[in-house]
């Protein structure tokens, strides 16, 4: 079966660096409206509407945008991680980052995900190319026009249920084939039914019935982690010559020279040294009582507002060692 080029998306993303800037001055005054495929994306004051980010990249509401698109949408509370399936991939997009994950590919972004006013944005051109979109800007409407080619009428995508009646039912109108093994939707069957499914992401129904691609986080048995707590991290305030030698960027702050990022550190009498950045943790990560996740590489758990870490990681990565 087919599978788009992810050097295609990658050499997209360089272009998009040169044609897809929209002034941030207008973006203020002017809506922006979002075309996929013929159909305009309806915002509200309920689902949020696009707007233009301080790196001039037009930022959409993830919920409306992706099922308009007729993909199945969700999000990881542990991870913090938007998830859009579509028909042949796992997009993922680690909310106050750069990065997005396709099929568990990395792909740099130049601008991050955010979570904003109760609802998740991400970067449109991004996302739509990793799913295979061609995204254009049409600065005279200030309208983004995003479209795909028809698919080979000879690919099938793999099919599972376990509602056999169904099966049998979909069998015998020739919406499923069995080939070798497998059972096969027909390409029409496909797109009328698994990317209209308009429901949320629920896990491993979606992740292993219709869309067979697993989680870039490994498997692992928590009571197997050794966690410990007490390591100095938090979000701090430090030049950003520290911050670039690492080869990551923090948040820019007031003062000139300076940026936020989260980072395990030591605290001198002088002064402070970042020992190791962690660029992908969120706010909202932080902020809760209760959640999990995986940053930078390093499992940490929030319990009861305590912070801990997974001692291999951290040790690994030569960041604490008894």
């Amino acid at each position: 079966m087919k599978k788009k080029s992810l050097i295609a998306s990658l050499l997209s993303l360089i272009m998009f660096c040169t044609i897809f800037t929209v002034p941030v001055v207008a973006a203020s005054n002017n809506s922006i409206n979002i075309i996929l495929n013929g159909k305009e994306v309806k915002f509200t004051s309920e689902s949020g509407y696009p707007y233009v980010d301080e790196n001039n990249r037009t930022m959409v509401p993830l919920k409306v945008t992706m099922e308009t698109a007729n993909f199945t949408v969700g999000y990881d509370s542990n991870a913090h991680t938007a998830i859009v399936h579509t028909l042949y991939h796992r997009i993922e997009v680690p909310i106050g980052t750069n990065k997005i994950y396709v099929d568990n590919q990395l792909i740099e972004n130049d601008t991050n995900a955010v979570a904003k006013n109760g609802r998740t944005y991400l970067p449109i051109k991004a996302v739509l190319e990793s799913a295979g979109y061609t995204v254009e800007w049409i600065g005279n409407t200030r309208t983004v026009n995003a479209y795909t080619y028809d698919e080979d009428e000879d690919e099938y995508v793999p099919y599972s249920t376990s509602n056999y009646e169904g099966l049998l039912e979909d069998l015998l109108k020739g919406n499923v084939v069995y080939i070798n093994g497998q059972y096969y939707a027909t390409p029409d069957y496909a797109r009328e039914r698994f990317t209209n499914i308009g429901v949320n992401y629920l896990g491993d129904d979606v992740n292993t019935a219709i869309y067979p691609f697993k989680s870039r986080f490994p498997d692992f048995d928590e009571s197997q982690i050794e966690w410990i707590e007490g390591l100095l991290f938090d979000k701090i305030l430090i030049s950003d010559s520290q911050i670039e030698k690492f080869g990551v960027k923090g948040k820019p702050s007031e003062i000139p020279g300076y940026s936020y990022i989260y980072a395990f550190y030591e605290q001198g009498l002088t002064n402070t040294e970042i020992i190791y950045p962690v660029n992908e943790m969120t706010d909202e990560f932080m902020n809760a009582a209760e959640s999990m996740g995986t940053f930078n590489g390093i499992t940490m758990k929030k319990e009861n507002g305590s912070l801990l870490f997974n001692y291999s990681d951290v040790k690994e990565r030569n960041i604490y060692s008894r």
